[in-house]
C-alpha cells in the first residue's frame, strides 16, 4: 500500500536494470529513490519494489565463505 516501507527486491544484472529504468520511464513511473546499485519505484498497489545490480557472490557462480566448523 503506498507509503508502506515494505520491500520487494530482485537481484539483476545491469542491462535488466537499465531497462527496467526505459520500461519505468516510458510509463511515467517514477523512480523514488535510487542508490548505487538499486532503483527503487512503486508498483500499482503502491508497494515498494527495488532492483538491484548489488554483487552476490551465489548469483556470480561463486560460493560464499563458509564458517569454520
Amino acid at each position: 500500500p503506498a507509503g508502506d516501507q515494505a520491500l520487494v527486491a530482485f537481484a539483476v544484472d545491469g542491462a535488466a536494470q537499465a531497462a527496467v529504468r526505459g520500461r519505468l520511464t516510458v510509463r511515467g513511473v517514477p523512480v523514488e529513490a535510487e542508490t548505487a546499485y538499486t532503483l527503487y519505484f512503486r508498483d500499482p498497489e503502491g508497494r515498494r519494489v527495488g532492483v538491484s545490480t548489488y554483487p552476490l557472490p551465489e548469483l556470480d557462480g561463486v560460493s560464499p565463505p563458509r564458517p569454520p566448523a
